[in-house]
């Protein structure tokens, strides 16, 4: 998806949350730019787990849009292949359902969606 900017701001799609965190609604709306976690292509990253303090692997930036696994990848989510392990045992913070990947150790060598927050250099 081609991204817009405007004067230090980025489009980016903003959901609304009702009490139980469902999305029900969308927006577009800039944002100012150091809000977001920008990564490039092909860029070796840290991969975190609820904090940033929290690094659970090592993994590459993977740019190709559409879904993974047959499911959409999210505005603020990014594709990346799990290369090395640093906790084995974490839980993926977005778990592949149809895949039966749970665990990092599961997600080794596989492409799976990672909250761009959580992604760092």
């Amino acid at each position: 998806a081609k991204q817009q900017y405007k004067g230090g701001l980025i489009m980016r799609e903003i959901g609304a949350l009702e009490d139980d965190n469902v999305i029900t609604s969308t927006v577009k709306a800039y944002i100012p730019i150091e809000t977001t976690n920008v990564v490039k292509k092909g860029e070796k990253c840290k991969l975190a787990v609820d904090t940033k303090d929290n690094i659970v692997a090592m993994g590459t930036v993977i740019m190709l849009d559409g879904p993974i696994h047959g499911v959409p990848l999210g505005a603020e989510n990014v594709r990346i292949s799990v290369d090395v392990s640093i906790k084995e045992d974490a839980y993926l913070p977005i778990p592949n359902v149809s895949g039966d990947i749970f665990t990092i150790k599961q997600a080794i060598g596989t492409h799976v969606a990672w909250p761009r927050h959580l992604v760092l250099r």
